[in-house]
């Protein structure tokens, strides 16, 4: 049934932007872009995540789930944070492979540069046999530029991403 709804909608003129987001051209929701993107975001609210980068670390901040206890520490403290944690580089980067990964344009380069200065995406990620498995299978695509789902692989891509995230484990 989703296939369907993906072929309908694309056949509508939708752009599939992301596993389950679709738009007109130059029409995509602004909303997710930071998460997928690895961009700092805040949550507000019980149980909100944020990612926030400060004196060149990157926190990550979980909200109280429970709203009643949450409005009380705010109302109490001006804060409902529950956990403040630094991330690793390595532990941002899984993060960001497994939001990534999802979307139409994947792991770029601008982003991944960011995290690992001395290799490319294909010297990283190509050379592994998982990586390898995915491509010949179609799963993946793999460039200069970007390393991303193929349009097959978007039906599995929360897959791919996990199977990708593991990778790095061994070199970081």
């Amino acid at each position: 049934m989703y296939t369907c709804a993906v072929k309908m909608l694309e056949e509508s003129g939708l752009e599939r932007y992301e596993v389950s987001n679709f738009a007109k051209p130059g029409a995509r929701s602004q909303h997710n872009q930071a998460y997928w993107r690895g961009e700092d975001y805040i949550g507000i609210g019980p149980g909100a995540h944020s990612r926030i980068t400060h004196e060149d670390s990157i926190m990550a901040l979980v909200q109280i789930p429970e709203p009643i206890m949450w409005i009380n520490k705010v109302t109490k403290y001006g804060s409902g944070t529950k956990r403040w944690d630094k991330l690793t580089k390595q532990e941002r980067l899984e993060e960001i492979i497994l939001t990534s990964m999802r979307t139409k344009e994947g792991l770029t380069r601008e982003i991944f540069s960011k995290f690992v200065t001395d290799q490319s995406l294909s010297s990283f990620f190509g050379c592994s046999v998982t990586t390898r498995g995915l491509l010949d299978g179609g799963f993946l695509e793999i460039g200069d530029e970007y390393l991303r789902a193929s349009h097959y692989g978007l039906n599995v891509a929360d897959n791919i991403a996990c199977k990708i995230a593991t990778e790095i484990n061994d070199k970081m």
